[in-house]
């Protein structure tokens, strides 16, 4: 994970498909917007000014889904690294 001013980047261990509109949940209850990143394994998500880390992914009705999954659907793991 990178956090720079006004976005975070989440890297997978494999491309991903992202459907519908999943968001980064910030402390304090702000949101960081899915932008950009389907079928690469870096998807970049809009943030406020600072540094704050992300506390989880929600995904908002919408899935991110392993590209790799073959004939079925597989969720990505969607487990954010520490930043401790």
């Amino acid at each position: 994970m990178q956090i720079e001013e006004g976005r975070v980047q989440l890297v997978f261990d494999e491309v991903v498909t992202v459907k519908g509109r999943p968001r980064l949940v910030l402390r304090g209850g702000e949101f960081a917007p899915y932008v950009s990143g389907s079928g690469t394994p870096t998807l970049i998500f809009g943030a406020p000014a600072g540094d704050d880390p992300p506390q989880r992914i929600d995904l908002n009705g919408g899935a991110i889904i392993a590209t790799e999954a073959a004939a079925t659907l597989r969720p990505a793991d969607l487990t954010l690294p520490s930043t401790r």
